[in-house]
């Protein structure tokens, strides 16, 4: 994808998702697609300052742990059902997609080792999409979408500009998780484009690069061949295996992973790095951080009451 500051006019629409499965984007002039969702906050330590509290905020909504796995399953959920509801006050039937189950809270990531057993990713098989009759009529996508005119933009940290849909019962539901479409589209993408600069930042981090390569030859040595853990996900999240393989082979290399992290330390490091990254932010990215921390908590609790009534 085309990171240069130039603008970038994307339209975004719910599908039958959980939110820890692909979130599409599908491009007006131009576009790309994130396999990964927004990611929520995660716990704040105890006893962190409160002028050291919008660093703990920003790494929080940077790092991928469990807590944020459980999040974008519960909110991906909710966005979904809200969407339904509305939908169907314009007439329309919007089926709802299988839900996978909820992710442990002792799951693996690429930034926390997570201490399940047998150890896992949370890696479920594809489900097929149900269709939604009528979808290809112009009722239907305005109802879902709102009026072609019902759009802004947003410019993100790295300079490049990202215009977005308001209306139709996508943007109620958004605006009904996060207070506004523009909050929920600042926590799919600001994170993202700072967590892209992170991972930059760390190839120059000599720690981490050393644990690095420690990783990746103890998991060579067990016949894993993956540059991060990020790709030993990655190659499960793509993989074409049934439920029973998929688990098997799943469970073989969080095995591995785990046992390399244990000899390298590398998630130590990593969330070393996060700490010395975030600490050299600057105060408007901290604050941008900081709010969209605030606005994903607030979805989560919406979201816990939506699917509970």
């Amino acid at each position: 994808m085309d990171r240069s500051p130039r603008q970038r006019v994307l339209r975004l629409f719910v599908l039958a998702l959980a939110m820890v499965s692909a979130m599409t984007v599908i491009a007006g002039m131009g576009g790309c697609s994130r396999s990964r969702p927004p990611r929520p906050t995660a716990t704040v330590p105890n006893g962190v300052s409160a002028s050291a509290m919008p660093q703990a905020h920003a790494s929080s909504v940077i790092a991928q742990d469990a807590a944020t796995l459980q999040w974008s399953w519960l909110v991906g959920r909710a966005e979904n059902q809200l969407v339904a509801q509305c939908m169907k006050g314009h007439g329309f039937a919007y089926p709802l997609p299988a839900a996978d189950p909820e992710p442990d809270a002792e799951t693996m990531t690429a930034d926390a080792l997570g201490s399940g057993a047998p150890p896992t990713y949370g890696v479920f098989p594809h489900h097929d999409q149900p269709s939604s009759p009528g979808a290809d009529q112009v009722s239907f996508r305005s109802a879902l979408e709102g009026a072609p005119t019902a759009v802004a933009a947003m410019t993100l940290p790295d300079g490049s500009t990202i215009g977005y849909e308001t209306g139709g019962c996508t943007g109620q539901a958004r605006t009904g998780l996060f207070g506004s479409v523009r909050a929920y589209v600042a926590s799919a993408y600001v994170p993202q484009v700072v967590r892209d600069e992170f991972n930059a930042f760390l190839a120059t981090d000599g720690r981490y690069t050393t644990a690095l390569k420690d990783w990746q030859s103890c998991m060579t040595d067990r016949q894993w061949s993956f540059d991060s853990p990020s790709a030993a996900i990655s190659s499960l999240e793509t993989a074409q295996l049934d439920a029973a393989s998929l688990g098997r082979r799943q469970a073989a290399i969080a095995a591995a992973d785990r046992d390399c992290d244990s000899r390298s330390h590398l998630r130590a490091n990593r969330g070393n790095a996060l700490t010395q990254f975030t600490a050299d932010l600057s105060g408007q990215v901290l604050a941008q951080l900081d709010s969209i921390y605030a606005a994903r908590g607030r979805a989560g609790q919406v979201a816990r009451r939506a699917l509970s009534s």
